[in-house]
């Protein structure tokens, strides 16, 4: 049960805060109570969770008569103990005269802090804020958070110190680096300084050893990841494919402080069945290269690596002899690709030799069961993940670009996604979608419903004001270049695949004006559906249908965002007509699954793209943005680390935009991306081959064994791995005979 706590803290501004409500309230279902504080200088709250996805802690409400602009610093200190899934951090959800809202406004201690630190952040509101509701508490974990000294203030910064960082730059380098983030008059200012490091991050191997161990591909692996010991001794690579799918797994080589190595290469055994017959699908290999954390991340997801560790690993380079750095782990990505026809069905044994110019140092036994079901010619998921040619084309400016542009597209169809862009402003080269037709694309868009941009060198526009694109010449301009595109789409015949993109994230304002311009769309190309992320959704969802405006009914395809997805709201679309799919980008946080952050759980792109996808019955997934390069230099992929690349994103979702690398000579993929692709195809097996043979109810027993719902799902990759085993073990079983199979068993 909890206590009520009175006690005010006594580091809060009360005279910033008019209409303070008198005090911290109890909040969550954990268990909290206000702690000694010692020497009777501060008000501590002890706040404890002892089940998993509990919260607990206290809220406070502070209203203001006179809504103002000021700026908001909020902090203070945490410490915990025994954090599990979960994070400590303060949260503010902010309340504008108008009656809109900026929610999630956050600041987070890393899990298990033994000793009191500090934390703090700032807002500058766009509108005039009239209430601020502030919560100190342990987030959806178990475990025990103190907080202490928790202050909101509002007025402009005076070098405030928000937060301070100490990382490593190890193994690249022996020097640590130290960032102070400090708010100055409305503007946060970082001062970054490099230090001698004080002292290597402890390697628990011996000195002299070198130990090779395995990884499922959804585990992230740093180079300061080290084998535990169930790594040891390595376990053998089991792969479990459709035929036209590829699967991935690690090959780690961890060195003791003196046993670093400078050629290490990995040699593929080809695979065999038992009557010998050698497998005619692919075993492939690259080196995971690893990029820099952006300063002050590291804190929004619960399993984000330790604080003090800078590299991340994400790009994939091509095979080449590479070095393991003394005291460090370096990873090398296996994928295999099953050929559709190319093997019987059946289990295949092969190896992965890892060596060095002395010799052989390890021998993985490699495993790949293939099953008698293939993939789709034809991608089973619609998606929209931008790759976005003017991004490639300012890159590669010195070079070939088209060859670099193709390259971009051929790799977003190797993970059996649409090479699409929602920003182009002009149609696609009818030769580009032929060849990505001939290769399984299954939608693509026409153009953005924005004016091309005025500069002939802008990469990209997304968005336009309502005078822009309400106007009959806006709309005589884009009928002059539909009407000759369109009739080449009908000959090339690709017309089926086609639709129109706008109003991205548009609000109320544009939702008459959406209307009738899909009214004269609709007349004069009806079968172009146009698809928008529009609010439209978001606006309808929990309004009674008497309440809703026709003109919210326009769009075709509906695009919410994930968090905003309501199987009802979608339910009613449907029986509309309407597609509804949905989407991510720097947002949602956790709990929710979104693979664009590079602190986030690997497996939460497998989970999202497959199964919450299928279970939610979404039309198809949209993404904004996989190539968002900010002119940096060319990745140099003779060394696996890359210290000058700067990772971009929005809020804390630092990778956002990023799933493919520019390198030097070539475009390079991503882990992330892999993740992507696999729920793609995890996706497939659910939707193209399971539901036809045994019935949805039945192959939806098996995603709720992965998914409770959009917050709450399986973030460990054996589990996935034996739900999806056991689904194909059940299709295969159905196939051969129907009456056999009278229910689906949880994993074990």
């Amino acid at each position: 049960m909890l206590r009520c706590l009175l006690a005010a803290c006594g580091a809060i501004c009360i005279g910033a805060l008019h209409g303070d409500d008198g005090g911290w309230q109890p909040f969550g279902d954990g268990f909290a109570t206000e702690a000694g504080g010692g020497d009777g200088a501060h008000t501590i709250w002890r706040c404890e969770a002892k089940m998993p996805r509990m919260c607990s802690g206290v809220c406070r409400s502070f209203r203001y008569p006179k809504p103002s602009l000021e700026p908001l610093i909020y902090g203070g200190w945490s410490r915990s103990e025994g954090v599990s899934g979960g994070e400590c951090c303060l949260f503010l959800d902010v309340y504008h005269d108008d009656g809109t809202a900026t929610y999630g406004l956050k600041v987070a201690w890393p899990c298990d802090t033994p000793d009191w630190t500090s934390r703090a952040g700032f807002h500058i509101p766009k509108k005039p804020v009239s209430e601020i509701k502030m919560y100190a508490f342990l987030r959806r974990g178990t475990g025990t958070a103190w907080f202490r000294d928790v202050y909101l203030e509002r007025r402009e910064g005076r070098g405030d110190a928000l937060y301070s960082y100490h990382r490593t730059r190890q193994p690249y380098a022996p020097i640590d680096t130290v960032v102070v983030s400090t708010l100055v008059g409305r503007e946060q200012v970082d001062r970054t300084f490099s230090i001698p490091s004080i002292g290597r991050v402890p390697c628990p191997l011996a000195t002299n050893a070198v130990v090779v161990w395995t990884a499922d591909s959804m585990r992230r692996v740093t180079p300061l990841s080290f084998p535990t010991a169930d790594d040891i001794p390595a376990k053998p690579i089991r792969l479990d494919v459709a035929q036209g799918e590829r699967e991935s797994a690690q090959i780690c080589i961890s060195a003791g402080e003196a046993a670093g190595l400078d050629s290490a290469t990995l040699q593929i055994v080809q695979p065999r069945n038992e009557e010998g017959r050698a497998w005619g699908g692919s075993v492939s290999w690259q080196r995971i290269g690893y990029v820099p954390r952006m300063p002050g991340k590291g804190l929004s997801h619960p399993e984000s690596p330790p604080l003090h560790e800078t590299w991340l690993p994400d790009p994939l380079l091509p095979p080449a002899p590479f070095r393991v750095r003394g005291g460090s782990t370096q990873g090398a990505w296996l994928t295999v690709h099953a050929n559709v026809g190319a093997d019987e069905p059946g289990v295949y044994r092969g190896a992965v030799r890892v060596r060095t110019e002395s010799g052989e140092v390890a021998h993985i036994p490699l495993e790949v069961r293939v099953r008698r079901f293939a993939l789709p010619e034809t991608f089973g998921l619609a998606t929209a993940f931008s790759v976005m040619d003017g991004f490639t084309r300012a890159q590669y400016s010195g070079g070939d670009v088209e060859a670099r542009i193709r390259e971009s597209h051929d790799i977003m169809l190797d993970h059996r996604l649409n090479p699409d862009d929602i920003s182009r402003t002009a149609p696609p080269r009818i030769e580009d979608l032929v060849h990505a037709r001939s290769r399984g694309m299954n939608r693509f868009n026409v153009v953005n419903l924005v004016p091309p941009p005025k500069d002939a060198n802008a990469k990209w526009r997304c968005f336009a004001s309502p005078k822009e694109v309400f106007s009959d010449e806006f709309y005589a301009s884009l009928k002059a270049m539909l009407e000759p595109y369109v009739e080449r789409l009908r000959a090339a015949g690709l017309m089926q695949y086609a639709y129109i993109y706008g109003f991205d994230e548009r609000g109320e304002a544009f939702y008459d004006g959406m209307a009738k311009l899909h009214k004269r769309l609709s007349r004069d190309f009806p079968d172009l559906p146009l698809l928008t992320t529009a609010y439209s959704y978001r606006s309808m969802k929990g309004r009674e249908r008497s309440d809703i405006p026709d003109s919210w009914f326009a769009p075709d395809w509906f695009c919410p965002l994930t968090k905003d997805y309501d199987l009802d709201m979608t339910s009613m679309l449907k029986g509309r007509g309407k597609q509804v799919w949905w989407y991510t980008s720097c947002s949602p946080g956790y709990p929710y699954a979104n693979m664009a952050p590079l602190e986030n759980s690997w497996c939460e792109g497998r989970i999202l793209l497959g199964w919450q996808t299928y279970l939610y019955r979404a039309d198809g997934f949209l993404f904004w943005h996989v190539n968002w390069w900010e002119d940096q230099a060319l990745m140099d992929e003779s060394d696996t680390y890359f210290p000058a690349w700067r990772t971009y994103g929005c809020m804390d979702a630092h990778g956002d935009g990023v799933f493919l690398y520019p390198g030097r000579d070539h475009v390079l993929p991503s882990i992330r991306l892999a993740q992507v692709r696999d729920g793609v195809e995890d996706y497939e097996w659910l939707k193209c081959y399971a539901e036809p043979l045994c019935g949805a109810d039945a192959v939806e027993k098996y995603a709720q064994m992965l998914v409770k719902d959009l917050k709450d799902f399986v973030r460990i990759p054996e589990r996935i791995r034996a739900v999806r085993s056991q689904l194909a073990d059940f299709v295969e079983r159905k196939a051969e005979s129907p009456e056999a199979i009278q229910g689906v068993a949880s994993p074990r």
